[in-house]
């Protein structure tokens, strides 16, 4: 495993001498009152396994220093007089104060002591699920304050750490990715590790009841479906957030009254969605519409038609309100009463051998009896009207002979006839 170290300080702070100023070699001898005392301590950035040295006042009494949380007892010291001791830094030092043990009470530095640490990261897990605990491997992990994670989740409290092993809980909103060591010390380090944690995903395998009721409950199947956030519906903005129940297996959830036609997807904590195979269908939906001969639009333009629409909103892609297939066109209608959604080709169709001009339409509120007008090629003297029903799907016909029998067709207008709001219009095409 490859790991990638940045240091975030720009200058060491290691240096060769001691960080606190010595007294004066003159000394005054009659102010010894044969206490302890601690002067200074050094080199600054000492590391793990170097020499450090305590220097001050009779301090041949000490018994035992504790360093940064790790005791060395005078039989470790490497020398010991009354002016100075030394000792080797212990692995498991961290950063902190120096206690002095004496029989007359503890001696605490004033200052902190740190340390340059190393860190080394030797393994890690290839593959988790959030919420589950990894181990890490390495050398001096007990220096590590923080890890982040991808899709920037940091984590700074662990389940457990010592020098060589420390314990996290991967965070549930993580994703799969490479993963940054944040490091103290004197010189506080970042580790970014060059292989990744790839992190377990949901996966959705099954609807049932399909078709199922609007206002029942549908059931997901899958593996590891407790990592999902929230559920979509086709023809519902807000997710759904709130199940029934959720397990490793197995989500129900209601379905929303105003669900459509169309795929179901799933979200998890960590904002990877999942989209069904199976189309979801309803209960008492209309029956599929036949197929077209030569269609101009069913889930998409077809056959070189091309958008030329100019209306306050639209959207060619809507699951919104489907008649057929799985998608439809959305038409805002401004307030100026006369926009269009053209469905537009500069070469056109051949209408030889068809008879009939065929597409749906739905109306939203407000709409309930309002004309919708039909303009052929850009035959603006012969628009032809059709009524619009609110909140119903109806199939509209036209006869091509009634329509002036367009030879190519070219251009189809669906204009607003003085009013504005939003109408949907699915499955255009001749038979």
């Amino acid at each position: 495993m490859s790991i990638k170290i940045t240091s975030t300080i720009a200058v060491s702070l290691a240096l060769s001498v001691l960080l606190l100023a010595m007294p004066s070699c003159k000394k005054d001898k009659s102010s010894d009152n044969g206490l302890v005392e601690l002067k200074s301590f050094g080199p600054a950035g000492v590391k793990h396994g170097e020499q450090i040295r305590f220097l001050g006042r009779n301090l041949d009494k000490v018994t035992a220093i504790v360093l940064g949380g790790a005791t060395v007892d005078q039989k470790s010291f490497v020398f010991q007089t009354k002016d100075s001791i030394g000792l080797i830094v212990p692995q498991a030092s961290v950063r902190g104060k120096a206690v002095l043990k004496t029989p007359d009470g503890d001696i605490t530095s004033k200052a902190f002591i740190d340390f340059e640490v190393g860190v080394t990261i030797a393994d890690f897990p290839d593959h988790a699920k959030p919420g589950d605990q990894i181990t890490i491997t390495g050398a001096y992990l007990n220096w590590i304050t923080g890890i982040k994670f991808a899709r920037d989740t940091t984590v700074t409290q662990f389940v457990s750490v010592a020098h060589d092993q420390l314990v996290v809980t991967v965070p549930i909103t993580a994703e799969t990715g490479t993963l940054i060591f944040y490091t103290t010390g004197t010189e506080p380090l970042e580790i970014e590790t060059e292989t990744m944690l790839e992190l377990t995903e949901p996966t959705l395998m099954s609807l049932s009841p399909n078709p199922v009721e609007r206002g029942g409950v549908l059931t997901i199947q899958g593996t590891d479906l407790d990592l999902v956030e929230s559920v979509s519906f086709a023809g519902v903005q807000t997710p759904i957030t709130s199940f029934a129940s959720k397990s490793e297996s197995e989500i129900t959830v209601t379905v929303p009254e105003n669900a459509g036609k169309g795929y179901v997807s799933i979200k998890s904590y960590s904002g990877i969605t999942v989209t069904s195979t199976e189309v979801l269908l309803l209960a008492g939906d209309l029956p599929p519409l036949p197929a077209f001969p030569l269609a101009l639009y069913t889930d998409g333009l077809e056959n070189g038609f091309q958008d030329w629409s100019w209306t306050a909103g639209k959207d060619f892609g809507s699951n919104e309100q489907v008649r057929d297939g799985l998608k439809a066109i959305k038409a805002t209608y401004g307030e100026n009463g006369y926009e269009g959604i053209s469905l537009h080709s500069d070469v056109g169709v051949s209408t030889a051998g068809y008879t009939k001009l065929e597409f749906s339409i739905y109306g939203s509120p407000g709409l309930d009896g309002k004309k919708l007008n039909l303009v052929v090629n850009g035959d603006w003297g012969n628009a032809y009207k059709s009524t619009i029903k609110e909140g119903e799907w109806q199939t509209i016909t036209f006869n091509l002979a009634d329509i002036g029998a367009p030879d190519p067709l070219k251009e189809l207008i669906f204009q607003s006839d003085g009013w504005s709001g939003v109408l949907y219009i699915d499955h255009v095409g001749l038979r």
